[in-house]
C-alpha cells in the first residue's frame, strides 16, 4: 500500500466515524444527553444505573433506564430514579411508577425530516410509555389525579416495557 493510499483510508475512517458520532445519537457520550435514545436529560426524571463493570450511565426519563434493566438485566448492579415530586435520588426499586400520565418530557410527536426531504411525524418513541417516579404511594396519587395515568411498583412498570 502506497503512503498516498494509506493516507485516504485513514482520512476516510475518520469521516466515517465522525458521521456516526453526528448522526447516530445512541453514539454521544456529552454531558445532558441520554446514552440510550438522545434526548435530554430531564431534571427530576433522570434515572441512574451503575454496571456491572462498575460505570455508571444516567438516562433521560424512568423509562430508559427500566429499558436497560429490563433487556440487559446482567449488566444492572444498581438503579436510582430521580423522584420527581422531592427532586432527591430514590432506590428504582423502592420507586411508585406513574404510567402514561400526560407529563412528557421526551417529545414523541416530534416533525422529523426523512433521508428525501419528506417531513413526518414521529408517532413511536423509546421512552413511551411516560414513566415517572415518585418516592411514596401518596405523592404518585396526587400526581396521578392531577395529570391521569396509573401508579405501578417496579414489577408492574418493567412488565408494560417488556410488552412495548
Amino acid at each position: 500500500m502506497t503512503k498516498r493510499n494509506f493516507l485516504l483510508l485513514i482520512l476516510s475512517v475518520l469521516t466515517a466515524s465522525a458521521l456516526m458520532f453526528f448522526l447516530y445519537p445512541g453514539m454521544r457520550s456529552a454531558d445532558g444527553k441520554c446514552k440510550l435514545c438522545g434526548e435530554e436529560i430531564h431534571q427530576g426524571m433522570s434515572f441512574t444505573v451503575t454496571l456491572t463493570d462498575g460505570g455508571k450511565m444516567t438516562t433521560c426519563c424512568p423509562t430508559c433506564g427500566l429499558h436497560l434493566q429490563v433487556h440487559n438485566p446482567e449488566k444492572i448492579a444498581s438503579a436510582f430514579a430521580t423522584d420527581y415530586a422531592a427532586g432527591r435520588s430514590i432506590e428504582a426499586a423502592l420507586a411508585y411508577y406513574v404510567e402514561g400520565s400526560d407529563v412528557h418530557h421526551c417529545d414523541p410527536q416530534r416533525m422529523m425530516r426523512n433521508e428525501t426531504g419528506g417531513i413526518y411525524t414521529m408517532d413511536w418513541h423509546r421512552c413511551d410509555p411516560s414513566l415517572v417516579a415518585f418516592g411514596s404511594r401518596e405523592a404518585a396519587a396526587v400526581f396521578q389525579a392531577q395529570h391521569g395515568g396509573r401508579v405501578l411498583g417496579l414489577n408492574e412498570a418493567k412488565a408494560t416495557l417488556e410488552a412495548h
